[in-house]
């Protein structure tokens, strides 16, 4: 069988989704502010040789929007958080993702930017179709966005 024998976390977003920060980031994101793809790089360029696949982790907080922001970890910690929504997807990773290097090689900056940013339209769209299946704020009568997107890099088959 499989074992998980290294793995990395990465959040590509870098903080906590806000309507303000993504407006004042430029974000071409409905729900998500746009990823950083840097510390990706690095982890597909120096664990190259063991990752075979990404697991695609999103969290939805949909009371988020009543509150006004996303949960902090005390409010998940205290149960005030009344709903949380997970999606997990593995996703295979390109072999031609594996082992090259973001900062000397402008076409694959290219390539893992565009493939991010797919990825991340893909999530935007999983997030629409996810909210309405959630609860909606009495507050608003909308349903709130997303929370945290994380990415996690799952290593290879082990020997």
């Amino acid at each position: 069988g499989e074992a998980l024998r290294n793995g990395r976390e990465q959040n590509p977003e870098g903080t906590r989704f806000s309507r303000e920060k993504r407006d004042r980031l430029g974000s071409p994101y409905r729900h998500l502010l746009a990823p950083k793809v840097g510390a990706l790089a690095q982890v597909l360029y120096s664990l190259g040789d063991e990752l075979h696949s990404l697991v695609d982790i999103t969290v939805v907080y949909p009371d988020a929007n009543a509150r006004g922001r996303t949960p902090s970890f005390w409010d998940l910690m205290t149960g005030s958080v009344p709903e949380v929504v997970i999606s997990a997807k593995l996703r295979p990773l390109d072999p031609a993702l594996l082992g090259r290097n973001y900062r000397e090689e402008p076409e694959f900056r290219k390539e893992l930017t565009d493939w991010m940013n797919q990825l991340w339209e893909e999530k935007d769209h999983e997030i629409s179709r996810l909210l309405p299946l959630t609860l909606t704020s009495p507050a608003t009568g909308v349903p709130a966005k997303a929370g945290m997107n994380r990415l996690i890099s799952a290593a290879s088959k082990s020997e």
